[in-house]
């Protein structure tokens, strides 16, 4: 995720370490104008400042609590206008350059906040709030290790100030880091509850790992206490959308629309829940949103892409094609913006390196390192195949467990490649493999397999056949035109980088089909190919052959899947509880006369019946 850290800047300790001056009746004042202050009287506080300094022209606290007053008003031309001065006159003054730093921060000046913010914290290391709001404009700044070392920091000599609670938390969450934060997060609001932004970001941490009624309520909190946040009715309605509870999303999504009309999100959300009818005053908004320069190009974007489902149902495919592309352009700007790029070449490469190590020799000299456990079931390949399908298949069986797309392999993957594959050790995959199993056998008591479909797990396959030699994985494949454009006009979060242009969407398709190839040839595991065009044509068949894979016994239920009540977080969401169809087989015909670059990138020809497999890997 992006965006700022959910805590208002730490006043924690404010005047610690002031500027020094001499005592005097003058102290009583103080007192009170900081007592109107705390009660948000400022004008009071004012009148007894402007007091003060007729008497004392320059008295460094009464200077700086009229700086922090200012600022706390909104008001932080003036407020670093009267501070700088102060931390001139005072430069070993803790407190002033504090004080400077947050109006400084709020003003958007994060380089010159850092500056003097680091100033606090080296004249008073023990300043929790000075290493909070240094944090804060380490953020800014794009450094996040550094502002997570700051929050540490602030919590090391403050463990309950929430606010650094929280925005540690949050800082986790950016860096891709859902569990790490969660706990943070669950802290920080149980520190403060009422606080709005603690709710609304622990009910995304929870989200993020597929915790999702906990969510809703999390959720559901958020705008109980602030029914005016457009961001908590846009997190309930796609909580909601994964419970399936569609009427009520599209009521979240409603509302949050209330507050604010331009909001991309929840004009996409609610095309996602409903097939949306291309009313002309909704599609005038939506250009309207995405050629505004006001807005963000995160939420352009997202107009764009709800344009693009509205037109695409209504069967508008070159209008559909031509919104899918400019709202891609535009969540692309949004991920530059935030340095997330995707380099194919670098990520071949990368692959050909993990080829050279996971070799049938790697396999052969491992095969008695991991656990036996036939529990773990990996469903893999790329998006937009046909994997939450397949996904829900399982899922109806009485005895399958599903997991979602759980970042527990990640973790792991990411604790191994710690060390070069030299130092690995069967110690080492043993223990890994030990604590996953066991972390499954409490996730699901009592049943037999349980189902992981974090896709990208294909590039992680050979250290999972290391870890755990019985383990199953089943492979989603789906033509390839189809699926780079379902991914091109899908909202996908800010990380997927290949999925905001089309032709990289493509390369992605290609380069896991060639991954899957090497996997196919070497991999000391069981496999199961799903091809989505015959799933959706022979759909009895292939999913009794799928029931048959996972060694349980066949059940009913797994043909009527859109029964199957759980939540389901993937795009979708909606798709995947309606019975099934097949008007998404060769759906890449009405945009036929747009692909033939894409096609190029596939190495499939343009004419090729749907489902045919690259000409270079076939």
């Amino acid at each position: 995720m992006s965006g700022s850290d959910p805590g208002a800047q730490s006043t924690t300790a404010a005047t610690q370490a002031g500027p020094e001056h001499p005592q005097g009746p003058i102290v009583t004042h103080l007192r009170l104008a900081r007592q109107h202050c705390a009660a948000g009287d400022f004008a009071a506080a004012e009148r007894l400042c402007e007091q003060m300094l007729r008497t004392a022209p320059e008295h460094p606290q009464v200077v700086q609590l009229r700086g922090e007053m200012l600022w706390a008003q909104g008001r932080h031309q003036e407020a670093i206008a009267m501070l700088a001065p102060l931390v001139a006159r005072h430069p070993r003054a803790a407190s002033a350059h504090f004080a400077l730093g947050n109006a400084l921060h709020s003003a958007g000046r994060y380089s010159e906040a850092e500056k003097h913010l680091r100033h606090a914290v080296a004249l008073e290391p023990r300043f929790a709030g000075a290493h909070c709001n240094l944090g804060l404009a380490l953020a800014q700044l794009g450094d996040s290790e550094g502002a997570i070392q700051a929050y540490e920091r602030a919590l090391a000599l403050e463990p309950n100030l929430a606010v650094a609670r929280a925005n540690l938390g949050v800082a986790l969450l950016n860096a891709n880091k859902p569990n790490d934060a969660l706990d943070h997060l669950r802290r920080a609001a149980a520190l403060n509850p009422a606080a709005v932004n603690n709710q609304l970001f622990l009910a995304l941490a929870l989200q993020q790992i597929g915790k999702v009624a906990e969510a809703l309520s999390c959720y559901e909190r958020t705008v109980a206490l602030d029914p005016n946040l457009a961001l908590g009715w846009i997190g309930l309605g796609s909580v909601l959308r994964a419970l399936g509870r569609f009427a009520e999303a599209a009521t979240a999504f409603e509302k949050a629309l209330a507050i604010d009309p331009e909001l991309g999100a929840a004009h996409h959300g609610l095309a996602t829940v409903r097939r949306a009818v291309a009313d002309a005053a909704e599609l005038d908004r939506l250009r309207r949103i995405m050629a505004s320069p006001a807005g963000s190009a995160a939420d352009r974007g997202t107009a764009g892409m709800a344009m693009a489902k509205i037109l695409d149902d209504a069967g508008r495919y070159d209008e559909a094609f031509a919104a899918a592309i400019e709202g891609s352009r535009l969540s692309r700007a949004a991920q530059l913006a935030a340095n997330i790029r995707y380099d194919h070449e670098s990520f071949r490469t990368k692959n050909d390196a993990l080829m050279r190590v996971f070799t049938p020799d790697f396999f052969a000299r491992t095969r008695d390192w991991g656990n036996p456990s036939e529990l773990p079931v990996f469903i893999v390949g790329y998006f937009r195949t046909g994997s939450t399908l397949v996904e829900q298949i399982c899922a109806s069986h009485s005895q399958v467990h599903v997991v979602g797309e759980s970042r527990n392999m990640p973790e792991i993957a990411a604790q191994v490649q710690r060390t070069v594959p030299e130092q690995w050790t069967a110690n080492l995959f043993r223990a890994l493999a030990d604590r996953h199993v066991e972390h499954l056998a409490a996730l699901a008591p009592g049943k037999l397999r349980v189902v992981d479909k974090m896709l990208d797990n294909v590039y992680r396959l050979g250290m999972i056949a290391a870890m755990f030699p019985r383990a199953r994985v089943i492979v989603t494949h789906r033509d390839g035109r189809d699926a780079a454009l379902s991914v091109l006009m899908h909202q996908f979060g800010q990380e997927v980088a290949h999925a905001t242009d089309l032709l990289d969407a493509g390369r992605r398709w290609h380069e896991t089909e060639r991954v899957t190839a090497y996997w196919t040839r070497c991999l000391p595991l069981s496999m199961h190919h799903i091809q989505y065009e015959t799933l959706v044509g022979d759909f009895e068949n292939e999913a009794r052959k799928l029931i048959d894979f996972l060694g349980l016994s066949w059940e009913p239920a797994c043909l009527e899947f859109y029964k199957t009540e759980r939540a389901v977080s993937t795009a979708s969401a909606w798709q995947v509880r309606q019975p099934l169809y097949a008007s998404s087989v060769g759906r890449w015909r009405n945009y036929a006369k747009h692909l033939g670059p894409l096609c190029g990138v596939l190495c499939i020809d343009p004419e090729a019946p749907t489902g045919t497999r690259p000409a270079d890997i076939a």
